[in-house]
């Protein structure tokens, strides 16, 4: 039936419809009693203009049909309560349906190619049921900075040939999950919500460098099906990844240390089998962990730890130790704690795929516990490292590289050949590269095999005139300047300054820029008595002693 506009103000009982409605103007439910009811003939409404239902709840009687919004203007739902539909369609042309309500969708939504749902224009939420689709592209959905629920008790899909985007999208599914099929992105400031239900990745879920992840249990995690969750990075930080396969959770949190970055990311999954090149280890997890990245540069420094479950464990747990592929060698470094089953892996410099294993067919002939490269007392360099167990193990070879491309051998140290107790090394570097170096491990076993550990960087300050640190004017009457340059980029420094008897009279802290530069524009300046101070200059890398004299 066709009708311009149609008001239902029925004062008992309700409006049965017998067929589809087909509006070209408004629907309105005008009294507080007045009911629409498509329920029981099953009939569908086509509408092209505004939608005003003052019964609330009670003023629509959905049943499992169709509502479609067709018009050429901006068309409004309007509603004395949030508004209830089965199915609803946006198939508006060159305008936007804008409801003024709250949305509970209890089936599908469906926006065609041309349809524009904007939810921002009253500040709405929607909750949905069934499944998303949108064949409208960005252009199809306004999601302002409102929320977005799948709730119900069946399997729900989100299709965007596009992508998605949602401000805020939550995940509370009384049973079953939402699978994505197109890459979804969480806009600035907001977050994906997981409370019961998984979300199934037939795509990516970016989140952007200011979104996040709330939740995230047995009960509601990402399960990454081959593909990942990005998250833009803007500063270091920890960062927790709630993910797992289609049956078990198995969470990362990554500890981003240090790094410069530049439109930076990380893709992080997890795969439920063995890692292909585990060799012929007898005890592993079926299960491994990657971790991509782009944009991260500079004297990269991460932690990351995952949890396992037991129905991964096999073989004996008790033989395990941490393993990173880094494409072509075995590394280990950290711990597995089979109480709390989870694998550590501190210190890190390059990303890959991690797990854990034995020693079986030596894949990794040494179980590394600690691998540290600190600076010591007069600029030497210590390479420090731990092992609990060694294999046939001959020796250690230690390199040095300015670059990463070109290495130089600077000594040996001899392994312990097979040995189940920690073992304690260490090497001084008693003649560094001033400036960004790096150090590398190489172990070396006596059939020939060789396992290369992580890159570890160290950043050597130059010394006072190399530095072109400048104090002016030295002596001064208490106000002096303080200008450095060569010193390392975008690092942060404290400046102490002591009397003989070593009381502290001032402290600051400073960052480079971008070039290794200091300048502190304001002067320096303290009721100082006349006398010799020391200044001191330091950062995790170094020291630097200047002496200054007050007249």
């Amino acid at each position: 039936e066709t009708f311009n506009n149609l008001n239902i103000s029925n004062t008992s009982g309700a409006v049965v419809t017998n067929a589809n409605l087909d509006l070209s103007g408004n629907l309105n439910i005008i009294a507080a009693s007045g009911i629409l009811n498509v329920l029981t003939n099953g009939n569908n409404i086509f509408l092209e203009g505004n939608w005003t239902n003052n019964n609330g709840a009670g003023g629509f009687l959905e049943g499992s049909q169709r509502v479609t919004f067709n018009g050429t203007s901006n068309q409004s739902i309007n509603s004395s309560t949030p508004e209830t539909f089965y199915d609803l369609n946006i198939d508006n042309n060159g305008a936007e349906v804008r409801p003024t309500v709250n949305l509970s969708i209890l089936n599908d939504l469906d926006i065609s190619a041309t349809g524009v749902l904007n939810a921002s224009v009253s500040s709405v939420d929607l909750s949905i049921a069934g499944n998303w689709t949108n064949l409208n592209g960005a252009s199809g959905f306004n999601q302002g900075t409102e929320s977005v629920t799948f709730s119900g008790s069946g399997a729900s899909q989100i299709s965007n040939a596009s992508g998605e985007e949602f401000y805020d999208l939550v995940i509370n599914k009384s049973s079953n999950n939402v699978t994505i099929n197109n890459e979804i992105t969480i806009s600035s400031s907001g977050s994906l919500t997981l409370t019961s239900g998984d979300v199934v990745c037939g795509a990516n879920i970016v989140l952007n460098s200011s979104s996040n992840i709330v939740g995230g249990s047995s009960s509601s995690y990402v399960q990454t099906n081959g593909s990942a969750i990005r998250k833009m990075l803007n500063a270091n930080g920890t960062y927790q990844f709630p993910i797992g396969d289609n049956s078990n959770y198995s969470p990362i949190t990554f500890d981003l240390n240090n790094g410069s970055l530049s439109s930076a990311f990380v893709d992080v999954s997890v795969t439920n089998s063995p890692h292909p090149n585990r060799a012929g280890a007898t005890a592993y997890l079926n299960r491994y962990w990657t971790i991509n990245q782009s944009g991260i540069s500079g004297s990269i420094d991460y932690d990351v730890s995952f949890v396992y479950l037991n129905g991964d464990i096999v073989g004996s747990e008790s033989v395990y130790f941490p393993g990173k592929w880094d494409g072509a060698n075995w590394i280990s470094v950290g711990s597995v704690n089979t109480g709390t089953n989870t694998v550590s892996m501190p210190g890190l410099t390059t990303f890959s795929d991690f797990t854990a294993m034995d020693n079986t067919d030596s894949p990794l002939p040494v179980e590394l516990a600690d691998y540290k490269v600190n600076l010591i007392e007069n600029n030497d360099v210590k390479v420090s490292w731990s092992t609990l167990a060694e294999i046939n193990n001959e020796k250690f070879e230690i390199y040095r590289t300015v670059d990463t491309l070109e290495y130089e051998h600077i000594g040996s140290v001899s392994g312990n050949a097979n040995s189940n107790q920690l073992q304690d090394y260490e090497y001084i570097d008693r003649d560094p590269h001033l400036g960004q170096s790096y150090y590398r491990l190489v172990q070396i076993d006596f059939s020939g095999d060789t396992t290369y550990y992580e890159l570890k960087p160290i950043f050597i300050l130059d010394d006072f005139e190399e530095q072109n640190w400048s104090i002016y004017p030295n002596p001064s009457n208490g106000e002096f300047t303080l200008k450095g340059n060569k010193l390392k980029p975008n690092s942060e420094y404290r400046v102490s300054i002591f009397d003989n008897l070593s009381l502290l009279h001032y402290q600051r802290i400073f960052t480079t820029d971008q070039g290794g530069n200091i300048l502190v524009q304001d002067p320096i300046h303290h009721e100082y008595a006349p006398g010799v101070y020391h200044m001191i200059i330091e950062n995790p890398d170094g020291v630097t002693e200047i002496e200054i004299v007050i007249n």
